[in-house]
C-alpha cells in the first residue's frame, strides 16, 4: 500500500469512527434524559447507603450502585450514562484500525444502537452488559497490537471488564464462558495465543464473580434475604399444581406452608400461581375474578431455618421424583425460548417544558419515537431470544452459504441458543427475557465479525 493510499485509508477510519461516534452519543443524550429510574435497584442502594445491607438483589450489586454520587443529574441518570459511554467507547475501541466498509457500513451503526439501548436500563443487566461489552470490544483488539506488553493490559483490561459486568449476576458465568472460550480461539486462529491463557483467562470468568459475591459478607455486615428462595418457591409451586404424581404435589405444598399466609393455601395457591413468574403467588392480584375476593397465599422468608428447610425440601422433591422436576422445566422452556423481550421503561427524567430545555415538546416526543422505534420492532419479532437466534442461524447459512462464512465460528449462534435456553429454563425465576439477551446480543455481535473478508485481512 503506497502512502496516498494509506492516508486515504486512515482517513476513511477515522471518518467511519467519527460517525460511529455521532450517532452514539446523540442516542446516549435522548436515552439519558428519557429513561426511567429502576426501582428494584433503588431499593438494594439505598439499603447500602443507611446501613440495613441486603443481599436480596446482590451484594455486590447494591454496594456498587451505593458508590454512584447523585450530581449532578441524579444516581440514575449518572448510572445510565456512565454505561452508554462504555458501549460507546467499545465500538471506538472495537473500530481501532478497523474500516467500516461493504456490509460493515450498516452493522456497526445497528450493532451500536441495540447495544446502547440495552445498556440504558437502570438494572443490574444494564451495567452487566455494558460492562461485558467493553471487555470483549478491548480483548478483540489483541490480534492489532504487535508488543507483548500491550497485549498482556488488553488481556487484563478485558479480563478485568468481564468478571466486574459479572459480578451483577455471578451465576450468567455459565453465558459468558462459551462466548469467552469462543473469542479467545477466535483470536488464536489469526494469531498464536497459549494454551495456558486461554484456560486461566476462561478459569478467572467462572470462579471469580461468584467468589467476589460470596466473600462480600467478611467485608461487610449484610441482612441475609435468601435471593434463591425465588427459584425454589416458584419449583415448588410448579409441582404443587402442575404434577400428575400426587406424592409430589403434596410434598410440594408441605414444603411451602412454613411460607403461608393464608389457613387456604392447598385450596388457593393454584389459583394465584402463573407459570411466567414466582411474584405471582407473593403479592396482591386484584386483576383476575380467581383471586380478587383472596389473600396471596405465600411470602417470602428472612429466617434461616424457614429457608434451609425450604431448600432440602426442594433437593429432596428433585431427587424423589426427577421426572416432574425434567418435566416442569421442559414447559417453562416455552417461557424462555421465545420469551417477552425487555421492555426499557421511557419515564423522562425531567419536565418536558420548552422554558426548561429549548426545545418543544413535539420536537422531544419526536427523538423519542424515533430512539425506540427499532427496538419496538425488534421486540414484536422477539429478536433478542435463543430462539429467534437459533432460526438466525438457520437464515445466515441459506443467505451466505460456506463460502464466505467459517462454520465453525457461526455455529456459535446454535450453541449459544441452547445453552441460554437451558440455563435460563434450570434459574427461571420470572419471564423476563432481559436475564438472557445480554448474551444474545454478545452472539449477534461477535459471530458476524469473524466473517472472513478482505478488508480484515488488509487491516
Amino acid at each position: 500500500m503506497n502512502n496516498v493510499h494509506m492516508y486515504s485509508y486512515i482517513g476513511q477510519v477515522k471518518s467511519h469512527r467519527k460517525l460511529l461516534l455521532a450517532l452514539g452519543i446523540s442516542q446516549t443524550l435522548v436515552m439519558v434524559l428519557t429513561s426511567g429510574p429502576g426501582a428494584d435497584i433503588a431499593l438494594s442502594r439505598q439499603s447500602f447507603l443507611i446501613g440495613e445491607n441486603s443481599d436480596f438483589l446482590g451484594i455486590f450489586a447494591g454496594w456498587f450502585y451505593s458508590l454512584i454520587p447523585n450530581q449532578p443529574l441524579g444516581w440514575g441518570i449518572n448510572m445510565t450514562f456512565i454505561q452508554m459511554i462504555l458501549v460507546v467507547i467499545a465500538f471506538q475501541v472495537e473500530l481501532f484500525k478497523t474500516n467500516m466498509v461493504g456490509w460493515k457500513i450498516y452493522f456497526y451503526p445497528f450493532a451500536q444502537y441495540f447495544a446502547l439501548y440495552f445498556s440504558a436500563q437502570q438494572s443490574r443487566d444494564g451495567a452487566l452488559f455494558a460492562l461485558v461489552f467493553f471487555g470483549f470490544s478491548v480483548l478483540r483488539i489483541y490480534p492489532k497490537t504487535d508488543s507483548r506488553t500491550k497485549k498482556l493490559i488488553i488481556l487484563s483490561i478485558s479480563l478485568f471488564f468481564i468478571v466486574l459486568g459479572l459480578c451483577f449476576r455471578p451465576w450468567m458465568f455459565a453465558l459468558a464462558l462459551p462466548l469467552v472460550v469462543f473469542a479467545l480461539r477466535n483470536i488464536s486462529g489469526t494469531l498464536p495465543m497459549n494454551k495456558p491463557v486461554i484456560t486461566l483467562f476462561s478459569l478467572v470468568v467462572t470462579i471469580l464473580p461468584m467468589s467476589v459475591e460470596y466473600s462480600f459478607p467478611n467485608f461487610l455486615e449484610v441482612k441475609r434475604e435468601f435471593p434463591l428462595q425465588t427459584l425454589l418457591i416458584h419449583d415448588l409451586t410448579t409441582s404443587a399444581c402442575w404434577s400428575a404424581n400426587i406424592e409430589t404435589a403434596e410434598a410440594s405444598l408441605k414444603a411451602l406452608e412454613n411460607l403461608s399466609v393464608t389457613k387456604d393455601l392447598p385450596s388457593t395457591i393454584c389459583q394465584f400461581y402463573k407459570p411466567n413468574t414466582w411474584q405471582a403467588v407473593t403479592g396482591d392480584n386484584t386483576k383476575s375474578r380467581l383471586t380478587s375476593n383472596l389473600r396471596y397465599p405465600l411470602s417470602v422468608t428472612k429466617s434461616p431455618s424457614v429457608y434451609e428447610n425450604l431448600f432440602q425440601d426442594w433437593v429432596a422433591i428433585i431427587v424423589n421424583d426427577p421426572k416432574t422436576y425434567i418435566q416442569n422445566k421442559l414447559m417453562l422452556s416455552a417461557q424462555v425460548y421465545l420469551a417477552a423481550q425487555t421492555r426499557i421503561s421511557r419515564t423522562p427524567n425531567f419536565d418536558y417544558q420548552q422554558s426548561d430545555i429549548g426545545l418543544p415538546i413535539s420536537i422531544i416526543n419526536g427523538l423519542v419515537l424515533l430512539v425506540d422505534l427499532p427496538w419496538k420492532i425488534s421486540s414484536v419479532l422477539f429478536f433478542f431470544t435463543p430462539g429467534v437466534l437459533l432460526i438466525s442461524y438457520f437464515t445466515l447459512q441459506g443467505l451466505l452459504g460456506r463460502k464466505n462464512l467459517r462454520n465453525r465460528n457461526v455455529i456459535m449462534m446454535p450453541i449459544m441458543a441452547l445453552v441460554c435456553t437451558i440455563w435460563g429454563t434450570i434459574t427461571f425465576v420470572s419471564d423476563n427475557a432481559r436475564y438472557l439477551s445480554s448474551f444474545v446480543i454478545l452472539t449477534y455481535y461477535l459471530v458476524p465479525l469473524t466473517f472472513d473478508s478482505k478488508e480484515s485481512k488488509q487491516t
